[in-house]
């Protein structure tokens, strides 16, 4: 009797258990369903009532136990949605593909409210379904957002490029350098985006590598051939202010630009460095040639500090000077080396003149005597001469010294080949 009323109170006790579990989870405002444990509970107060207190008091126990597994799972699933969810906007948030993490989410969300069968019973909510599909929703973000986040900095990195190409292009129009030459680069990423928002990461990867590539390869050529070319043309215009010709090189750097423009590159390079092996040639003969006028010049200036004339060489450097701008490099090299000899010479032959001066002198003096008329001509050709000579008319100072000789029936001596060298002003 006594283990009657112990099983009777046992049994009394765990149905009232099962009654406040049942009562709390019931009232605090969650929705999950509870009709598994509360049918279970049923079995319990039906036994209890046939005075099966051992089978009343473990359907009471199964019954609490099951309640408490239900809210778990409930709450589990339900948490593992809201995350899910919350993952969902962040991924909208960024760009990211949602369709597949929306599928998951709404069928979570519907397994919420279907049944399986479970311990016999087919009504029993599929809370464990639900959060194991948004476990794989977790699990699919977890996954996808690294791989979203390394595909748009590729595409970003990739575009980057190509406006880096753009700003630094200076001769191509921006139009046609976005519709030609950058075009299968714009194509590829316009395609890595479509395939980024469909989530196929694989292929905007491609894409964005791609149009990577493309751009790289058009920067690197375009860059190559626009550096050759201005450093062609910075040399070019150092030449043309040092009085250098460059009238066919500068044509030669024209058509470089005009393929640049058009973004034929590899034209413009190989126009370029044609120009550039004329333009170092150039360069070397036209240095030179200043070398050469700048020592005819420093010659002149020597025999005019010495006090002589320099008429005639520098009116030579200043015809050799005019050959340089027309690119008549050999013409003008031989005439400054005529002006320099010239100028070196001067002393020597101003001595000479001088010298003949002075030895006609005498005869046209003699010849007052005898021959008046003849002897005023020979003073004035002697006086022609002393002029010629002060101005440095050395050429011509000779010819009239040489008239003067024939006059004076006086034979012209060997200064005269001193003389020729000089050349003659008229």
């Amino acid at each position: 009797m006594a283990l009657f009323r112990r099983a009777r109170k046992e049994a009394n006790a765990a149905i009232r258990a099962c009654e406040a579990t049942l009562h709390s989870l019931s009232t605090q405002g969650s929705i999950v369903d509870l009709g598994p444990a509360r049918r279970m509970y049923d079995h319990a107060v039906d036994a209890f009532r046939a005075r099966r207190f051992a089978a009343a008091g473990k359907a009471a126990r199964r019954s609490e136990s099951l309640a408490k597994l239900l809210a778990r799972a409930h709450a589990a699933s339900t948490d593992a949605i809201a995350k899910l969810q919350a993952e969902r906007e962040r991924m909208a948030s960024m760009g990211a593909a949602i369709a597949e993490i929306d599928a998951l989410i709404v069928r979570a969300s519907t397994s919420m409210k279907d049944f399986v069968e479970r311990d016999g019973d087919a009504r029993f909510p599929a809370y464990e379904e639900a959060e194991r599909l948004a476990g794989e929703g977790l699990e699919l973000a977890r996954d996808g957002v690294p791989k979203f986040v390394e595909t748009l900095r590729a595409i970003s990195d990739a575009e980057e490029r190509l406006r880096s190409a753009q700003d630094t292009n200076r001769y191509i129009s921006r139009d046609l350098f976005e519709s030609s030459v950058l075009k299968s680069a714009t194509v590829a990423l316009q395609e890595a985006r479509k395939a980024l928002s469909a989530g196929d990461y694989g292929g905007a990867s491609e894409g964005a590598r791609r149009a990577m590539a493309h751009a790289q390869a058009v920067e690197r050529e375009s860059r190559r051939a626009i550096e050759a070319f201005e450093r062609a043309d910075d040399i070019v215009r150092n030449l043309r202010s040092e009085g250098a010709a460059v009238a066919a090189i500068e044509a030669s750097l024209e058509r470089a630009r005009t393929a640049l423009a058009a973004a034929d590159f590899a034209s413009a390079r190989t126009i370029t460095e044609e120009a550039g092996v004329r333009i170092a040639e150039l360069r070397e003969t036209h240095r030179s040639i200043l070398l050469l006028a700048r020592s005819a010049r420093d010659a002149i200036a020597q025999v005019e500090d010495w006090g002589f004339n320099v008429r005639e060489p520098r009116i030579l450097l200043r015809e050799a000077e005019g050959l340089i701008p027309a690119g008549r490099y050999d013409d003008a090299a031989a005439a400054l080396e005529r002006a320099r000899t010239m100028a070196l010479g001067i002393r020597e032959t101003h001595r000479t003149m001088a010298a003949r001066i002075w030895d006609l002198r005498m005869p046209v003096t003699a010849m007052r005597t005898r021959d008046p008329i003849r002897a005023i001509e020979g003073d004035g050709l002697l006086a022609e001469a002393e002029s010629l000579l002060d101005q440095g008319l050395y050429g011509d100072c000779a010819h009239t010294l040489d008239s003067l000789s024939e006059r004076l029936a006086v034979p012209g001596d060997d200064s005269e080949a001193g003389v020729s060298d000089v050349g003659d002003t008229k």
